[in-house]
């Protein structure tokens, strides 16, 4: 029985379980579940959060966590340097696009 409570938290899967939370929570998940609001459209107000503007954040901000993941992938002590280079690039390349669409969504709302 206490083997198959360590299997559930386990400390691998207690931390993808928060950061599923945390991306939930950042994108405004809770508000969006209370409001209810339309599901199709940008809101021209930065007080109204559509299903759409939802689902964007997520998809953007779980873009920006594959990035970091990358990264952090990356700066562990390696022997393949090409690889780490790669990664590294890759990284560096969907945080960057996670922020860019980000903002692009802030504007679209203003």
């Amino acid at each position: 029985m206490l083997e198959n409570i360590n299997k559930i938290f386990n400390k691998d899967i207690l931390a993808i379980i928060a950061v599923i939370s945390m991306i939930f929570l950042l994108s405004g998940g809770i508000y969006t579940i209370l409001n209810k609001p339309s599901a199709i459209g940008i809101y021209k107000s930065l007080t109204i959060q559509s299903f759409l503007e939802l689902f964007a954040s997520i998809i953007l901000l779980t873009i920006g966590f594959i990035g970091l993941i990358f990264l952090e992938k990356s700066m562990r002590k390696t022997f393949d340097i090409s690889s780490a280079k790669i990664r590294f690039l890759v990284g560096i390349a969907l945080l960057t696009t996670s922020i860019i669409l980000m903002e692009v969504l802030l504007w679209l709302k203003l």
